[in-house]
Formats: C-alpha cells, sequence, structure tokens
C-alpha cells in the first residue's frame, strides 16, 4: 500500500493571475509555488590582522533561500565609496578577495546559497569599510525585490600591534611567577 505525499513552496507565481499550480502523479503530489528569496545573513570574519589572509577559518560568509526560480547573491562592499558588488558566482576571485566554499544546494523550495570568501591580504585601508550579501531575485517574478543583509563592518587589527599583544604577553609571563 502506498500513501500521496505532498510538498508545499509559500511564495509568488508568474504571471500575477495564477496562484497555485497542482500537478498529481502516481504516489505524489506536488503543490507548487514559485518562491521569493529570503533575507540573507553575513557572518564577519573574527580576525581580520594587517598584512595577512582571511583563510583557514577566518572566512566571511554569505548564506541565504534564494527562492525559485533561481535568485542570484551577490556580495557587496564599499571598497569603491558606496555599495557595490565585489564577488558573485561568474566573478569569484579578484585581487582582493575570492569566495572559496560554493555550497548553494537545491532545497524542496528553491535553494540555498553559501558563499565563504576571503581576502587575500588585509591591509589597513580595508577598515572600517563594509560588506553585505544581497540575493536578486530571479527576472520575470512580478513585484519582487532584492533582499539585502545587515551590514557587516570590517575592523583590521595593525600587524605590529598584534604581535606587540604575543610578545608583551610572553614577557608578563617571564616576569610573573
Amino acid at each position: 500500500m502506498s500513501s500521496l505525499r505532498t510538498t508545499t513552496c509559500d511564495a509568488l507565481i508568474v504571471p500575477s493571475d495564477l496562484t497555485h499550480l497542482f500537478y498529481t502523479f502516481p504516489l505524489l503530489a506536488i503543490s507548487l509555488h514559485l518562491g521569493l528569496p529570503d533575507v540573507p545573513t553575513l557572518t564577519i570574519s573574527p580576525q581580520i590582522i594587517e598584512n595577512q589572509g582571511t583563510w583557514a577559518g577566518r572566512t566571511f560568509i554569505c548564506e541565504g533561500e534564494a527562492g525559485s526560480p533561481l535568485a542570484r547573491m551577490v556580495i557587496e562592499s564599499t571598497f569603491g565609496g558606496d555599495f557595490q558588488p565585489f564577488l558573485t558566482k561568474e566573478t569569484n576571485n579578484t585581487e582582493i578577495a575570492w569566495i572559496n566554499v560554493d555550497a548553494s544546494e537545491e532545497t524542496s523550495c528553491g535553494y540555498n546559497f553559501k558563499y565563504e570568501f576571503a581576502l587575500h591580504k588585509a591591509e589597513l585601508s580595508m577598515n572600517l569599510k563594509r560588506f553585505r550579501c544581497v540575493i536578486h531575485p530571479a527576472d520575470g517574478l512580478l513585484d519582487a525585490e532584492s533582499t539585502v543583509s545587515e551590514e557587516g563592518v570590517i575592523k583590521v587589527v595593525p600587524g605590529n600591534i598584534h604581535t606587540c599583544l604575543l610578545l608583551n604577553s610572553y614577557l608578563n609571563q617571564l616576569i610573573m611567577p
């Protein structure tokens, strides 16, 4: 004996006069709504030190639900003044940074994007620059708007301060029994 399974995804349908699609196959019913992307999230690297890269556990992460039909995610930065595209799936390696993990995967209601990206070499001029993740809905979705994560501020620690802190800690261990 078999059972009927149903999968439902809430969202927007194109064209606008259609509100629901329903297909029935043997042993499977699919209730499909084409979806808008959710608001993405941004995780800033926990340690950004001058003249060092941010790979090996110190990456930045943009992730979010991309909806269906497939939206596209863009990492934007203020390196050029105002927010501008910085990294995308197609432009995933620049002089400043690269996407080192592209973990996009299909779900029952669309796609999840997860881009981990890193700086090749942090410079003090990058201090207080900002990143954000933007998911642009697929072309053709009516009343669809891009969704934007909260902004993350890059805080670059001068390399010599980091060295001084390590040296100071070592000297304190020698002086204090």
